[in-house]
């Protein structure tokens, strides 16, 4: 399941960065803050950079691989939709 993401959210970037080169692109969360006692605080936005025009050609796909990791990796108790690592083998449906 984490590839297919992965693909999935690496297309988006490079579709909207040929169709938007001006514009930066971010995928967001709204990820919880831990309190004491382990208790869920509501939770603050995420913004993770997957697209920026400011960014270097050298630099871009290393960029973009860290915002999508950064927001595939939230672990759900935090507000992140898949809590994914890389080699995750979870089939993407079942």
């Amino acid at each position: 399941m984490y590839e297919t993401e992965f693909n999935a959210y690496t297309a988006q970037a490079l579709v909207g960065q040929e169709l938007t080169p001006l514009v930066t692109r971010y995928l967001n969360a709204k990820v919880a803050v831990i309190g004491k006692g382990g208790r869920v605080i509501n939770g603050i936005p995420m913004r993770a950079e997957i697209s920026n025009p400011a960014w270097r050609d050298v630099d871009k796909e290393v960029l973009r691989t860290q915002g999508i990791n950064l927001f595939l990796k939230t672990p759900k108790i935090l507000g992140g939709p898949y809590e994914l690592l890389p080699g995750n083998k979870t089939p993407a449906f079942k």
